[in-house]
């Protein structure tokens, strides 16, 4: 069984955030996924809300985006969109390699 765990990657992409030495101008988190998150979240609106209400107080004086990668046909594109437009990030549907290149593209030239 695979596993598909988004807020334990969210955890550590926010820890590693919040305590980093230094800040840069642009800070922006990418999250790519293949598949259905069966951790935490588990497709649970609500339960991503809680997630975010546990780290909204350190996260206050952060500036980031957060944009959402779903690869394939199995990923939860309704979750990652949630997160980031939370996140004032982009979805990003990749339906094949073939168009791997302009998703990264346009993501990069919104950061």
């Amino acid at each position: 069984m695979s596993s598909t765990n988004i807020s334990l990657g969210l955890e550590n992409a926010f820890k590693c955030m919040t305590s980093r030495k230094s800040r840069n101008d642009v800070t922006g988190v990418l999250l790519l996924s293949d598949g259905c998150d069966n951790g935490y979240f588990n497709g649970d609106i609500n339960n991503v809300k809680k997630f975010q209400k546990k780290w909204e107080k350190h996260l206050k004086n952060e500036e980031f985006t957060l944009h959402c990668f779903g690869y394939g046909n199995d990923h939860d594109s309704t979750l990652m969109e949630f997160i980031s437009s939370s996140y004032n990030g982009n979805f990003y549907y990749v339906k094949d390699l073939d168009t791997i290149s302009d998703v990264f593209i346009d993501c990069l030239g919104l950061l």
